[in-house]
């Protein structure tokens, strides 16, 4: 007998005590399938010879069966236990694989725009130009000129609607903007003066820019232009709407995802601060003449509302204001938030990390996605589908028809239809409307976002006591009743947030491997091992076989 055949016969042998074993000491069928007999020979060999814990005792068939048993229940409980942490692993990786901390640096505040700053007069209209009080209690004996001057000025009033005869129309024409525009205060009546960086000046429109609001025409300082905002088929029609379409377009040194451009100096367009403290900020004395105050038309709350934003985003006065009342003087230190997302995340979907990159989403009338310009848009389009037409400060394309003080009711609606479907979509209700116009807006937060936090203090400021004691003879200003607004920086630097990992592929692989090897004794190499003993190992041993037969063949 040759070599090979007694090594094939040993194997054979040997495959029959494996099979006797694992059959729990029953006697094998008295004619075996050979290639059942080799598989179960390669299965005993790799028990014997793998890593992993306790497979070597189920595959020894010298031990008694209910030892072998014993370990073949403790393996498998310790593989159920090891998958269940696995999997739990895995659940968190998939839901929450983002988390939000601190970065290791601190920002210095230079490097931010310094945040643009929207006043708004609570008073709307210059009397001699318009007198809504005279109009509102003659409603009856208006002229249509006068009736419909009167509706469209009702449009920023908030205290008239309970007053009204009816509401005109349901649609109104670009007139209205350019009506709203004309009777409003000037902006050199607004703004009596303002110093940005301790550098006075009387002239506001130096750096102040009209901007039409839902509260009225504003005044805002440090905003991009509308071509850095809007889209191209959107930026002149919102520059015509704002009164700018005269002004000179300023070129942008910075947005949102990577800052200012390299190089910039110290003057660049949004402007940045070069420290904190109220020399480092703006400082802006507003006013209002007393006869031009309409109680009918804004009610007891008169002066000023300011509205702290990004640069890049247009701003509401539905969402948020500060209020700047007559004859007070108020401090606003402003704290930088910002929230950067790490270059790990990028490959991420968005509804994993819960935020969009710039390039992810685009928006039909903004250059530039934030939150908030989304859910401006989204509410144009709702409001727009609702209604069939939009408000007047709202983006828009040049067909779009503006509502008139007959559609409030519809916009009203449409933004709190807004608000709830939000609200539902993060119940996970099944009540959202889920219509051709009111589908989900999906206004994530941007990646890179930069918000304002302010802490106010304000005092008494007797403004005819100081000139008297100053003895300046200010007649042009008697009944002119001001107000002061400083914003600056509260600090030299502050600390941004950071969205980054919180399981990477790294560490779910290292989780899972420490589980797999404090459960089972797991390591990539016992994973070779049954490759190898279960592909490779069974070529080779095949191979084997076929050369012995072709041998003891040839020596026949």
């Amino acid at each position: 007998m040759t070599r090979g055949e007694k090594s094939e016969k040993h194997l054979e042998a040997g495959a029959l005590r494996v099979q006797q074993a694992c059959t729990c000491g029953a006697q094998p069928r008295e004619r075996s399938d050979p290639a059942v007999v080799r598989c179960v020979a390669h299965a005993s060999e790799y028990c014997r010879s793998t890593s992993i814990h306790g497979l070597r005792y189920v595959g020894d068939v010298q031990r008694p069966a209910a030892e072998r048993l014993l370990w073949l229940f403790l393996f498998a409980i310790s593989l159920a236990l090891c998958s269940n942490l696995i999997r739990r692993v895995w659940l968190k990786w998939e839901e929450t694989p983002v988390i939000v901390t601190l970065a290791e640096t601190t920002t210095p505040v230079w490097d931010v725009p310094f945040p643009a700053v929207t006043i708004c007069s609570e008073t709307k209209t210059q009397r001699e130009l318009f007198n809504y009080t005279d109009a509102y209690y003659h409603q009856a004996n208006l002229t249509q000129d006068e009736r419909k001057k009167f509706y469209d000025l009702s449009l920023v009033c908030d205290e008239s609607e309970e007053g009204l005869l009816d509401f005109g129309e349901n649609l109104t024409d670009r007139k209205t903007v350019e009506f709203l525009r004309q009777v409003a205060p000037d902006m050199d009546e607004t703004i009596y003066f303002y110093a940005w960086r301790n550098q006075y000046s009387y002239d506001p429109s130096e750096i102040f820019r009209p901007q039409m609001t839902e509260d009225g025409l504003c005044f805002t300082f440090n905003m991009l232009d509308p071509e850095d905002i809007y889209s191209k088929e959107v930026a002149s029609l919102m520059r015509r709407n704002d009164g700018n379409e005269d002004l000179k377009r300023r070129p942008s040194d910075w947005n949102a995802e990577l800052g200012f451009k390299n190089g910039s100096g110290l003057v660049t367009h949004p402007v940045r601060s070069l420290g904190p403290g109220p020399i480092n900020g703006l400082h802006v004395v507003m006013g209002v003449y007393s006869r031009n105050i309409d109680y009918i038309c804004k009610g007891p709350i008169q002066g000023f509302k300011v509205l702290l934003h990004s640069p890049g985003e247009v701003p509401q006065t539905s969402l948020q204001f500060l209020r700047v009342p007559l004859g007070q003087d108020v401090m606003v230190a402003v704290h930088p938030h910002m929230l950067n997302t790490s270059d790990e995340l990028r490959t991420y979907a968005p509804s994993r990390r819960q935020c969009y990159f710039p390039y992810e989403r685009r928006l039909r009338y903004f250059r530039t996605y934030t939150q908030r310009n989304c859910e401006l848009e989204c509410l144009s389009n709702l409001t727009l589908h609702r209604c069939s037409c939009v408000s007047l400060h709202m983006p828009r394309t040049e067909d779009t028809p503006i509502c008139a003080l007959g559609s409030s009711d519809c916009m009203m609606k449409s933004a709190m239809e807004l608000v709830e479907r939000k609200v539902l979509m993060e119940l996970h209700s099944d009540d959202a409307d889920t219509d051709s116009g009111s589908n989900d807006c999906d206004c994530l937060p941007s990646c890179t976002d930069l918000s304002f936090d302010a802490e106010i203090s304000q005092a008494d400021l007797d403004t005819e006591a100081y000139f008297q004691a100053q003895k300046i003879n200010f007649a042009e200003t008697v009944g002119y009743r001001m107000s002061s607004l400083n914003v600056y920086f509260k600090d030299n630097q502050f600390i941004p947030s950071r969205r980054s990992e919180l399981y990477g592929v790294t560490d779910f692989i290292a989780n899972c491997g420490g589980l797999l090897g404090l459960f089972m004794g797991f390591s990539v190499l016992s994973l070779v091992e049954v490759f190898y003993f279960f592909s490779i190992r069974i070529g080779f041993t095949q191979m084997l076989r076929r050369s012995t037969q072709q041998r003891a063949a040839a020596a026949l």
